[in-house]
């Protein structure tokens, strides 16, 4: 199943350079940062943030911390999905701008509570998820330059 914009037939001719490469691996890289977490547990991913125990092992917070990584699997399988099924340089662009947005909000997210933030995560690792966050966002950002430098996109 292809969505394409403007009656335009699905294509290479009407793709953006590197769209489902980028979405692909971004979503290849989301399963696996949710497995990884959920196979480690929040205690042991948690360890160097001094999550009080109390909180850590809390009924509530092992539901949540299951969720938002079941969610982020999910997110992962949808951007290989997107990578594969939408066709038109429209349709790409709008995903790709709406996928930038989303990752600067995680961005300013994971920076307000960072060593760089109000420090709740006082770790010096805390910087790697902005880290992460910004590269996602380079990445998609490349895509629709490289598309407007070939003039795929005005």
């Amino acid at each position: 199943m292809q969505f394409t914009t403007s009656g335009m037939e699905p294509g290479a001719q009407n793709s953006l350079p590197g769209y489902r490469g980028v979405l692909t691996t971004i979503g290849v890289i989301y399963v696996l940062l949710a497995v990884m977490n959920l196979s480690q547990g929040a205690a042991k991913v948690l360890a160097p943030f001094n999550v009080p125990s109390d909180v850590l092992w809390s009924a509530h917070f092992l539901d949540f911390y299951h969720w938002h990584f079941a969610h982020m699997g999910n997110i992962g399988v949808l951007l290989v999905v997107l990578a594969r099924a939408v066709s038109g340089t429209n349709a790409q662009r709008a995903i790709l701008l709406t996928l930038i947005a989303v990752q600067l909000h995680y961005t300013y997210l994971d920076w307000r509570t960072s060593v760089l933030g109000n420090g709740l995560y006082a770790d010096p690792r805390s910087i790697v998820l902005i880290a992460i966050n910004l590269g996602m966002v380079a990445a998609f950002a490349s895509v629709l330059l490289r598309a407007r430098a070939a003039g795929k996109l005005r």
